[in-house]
C-alpha cells in the first residue's frame, strides 16, 4: 500500500499560548473557523462602535468566536486600573453559572488598548462583542487548537444571518462603567 500526501492549504499554524506579554504571532491572521461564521460590522447600538454579526444561520449552542489576548495572572491584582484599562478583560475559566465574585481569583484575559484596533489585531474576535442584558449569546470555555484554553463565545438560541451577537457582561453594578449602570437605570 502506498500513502500519498497533498501540500497543505493555507497559512501554516502553530499552537501558542498567549504571556501576560504577548499575544500570538500572527495578529491579522483570522481564525479560519471564526471567519466562516462571524464578521464584524458598525453596531446597531448607538454609542456602540464596532460590533460582531452572524455570517450565516446559527444554530443554539453554536461555538460563534473565541476570545484570545494577554494572560493576566490569577495573582495580579487590577484594583489599580480605572475601567479604560480593564474594559476588554475576561475570566479565562468563565462559566455561565457562576459569577464574577467567585471567579476573582482565576485567571483573567485582556485585549491591550493598542490591540483594539482591527487593523492591529483580528485573530480572534469576541472582544469586539457588544453587552446586552437580553442576550443572543453566552461566554463559555474553549481548548482552541491554536491559542489553548481561551474563553468562547456560545449562541444561546437561533441567530438568523446578518444578527448582531450580544452577550451579558455581568458586571457588578456597584464596581461597574457608567455607560453599564446608565443601561441597567433604563431597562
Amino acid at each position: 500500500m502506498e500513502i500519498h500526501a497533498c501540500e497543505g492549504i493555507g497559512s501554516f499554524l502553530t499552537y501558542e499560548i498567549s504571556t501576560v506579554n504577548w499575544i500570538c504571532s500572527k495578529l491579522l491572521q483570522r481564525d479560519p473557523y471564526e471567519n466562516e461564521m462571524i464578521e464584524v460590522k458598525g453596531s446597531g447600538l448607538e454609542m456602540a462602535g464596532e460590533g460582531v454579526f452572524a455570517k450565516k444561520d446559527l444554530l443554539p449552542e453554536t461555538v460563534v468566536a473565541f476570545y484570545n489576548g494577554v494572560r493576566i495572572p490569577a495573582d495580579s491584582g487590577d484594583e489599580d486600573d480605572n475601567w479604560e484599562d480593564c474594559s476588554y478583560r475576561i475570566f479565562v475559566e468563565i462559566d455561565e453559572d457562576v459569577t464574577d465574585i467567585e471567579c476573582e481569583n482565576s485567571e483573567r484575559m485582556d485585549m491591550p488598548e493598542e490591540y483594539r484596533s482591527l487593523d492591529k489585531y483580528c485573530a480572534t474576535l469576541a472582544h469586539k462583542i457588544n453587552h446586552s442584558f437580553n442576550p443572543n449569546c453566552r461566554f463559555g470555555k474553549y481548548h482552541h487548537p491554536i491559542f489553548g484554553p481561551i474563553p468562547s463565545v456560545i449562541s444561546t438560541q437561533f441567530i438568523p444571518k446578518g444578527t448582531e451577537l450580544f452577550c451579558y457582561y455581568k458586571y457588578l453594578l456597584d464596581d461597574c462603567p457608567q455607560w453599564y449602570a446608565d443601561l441597567w437605570e433604563s431597562k
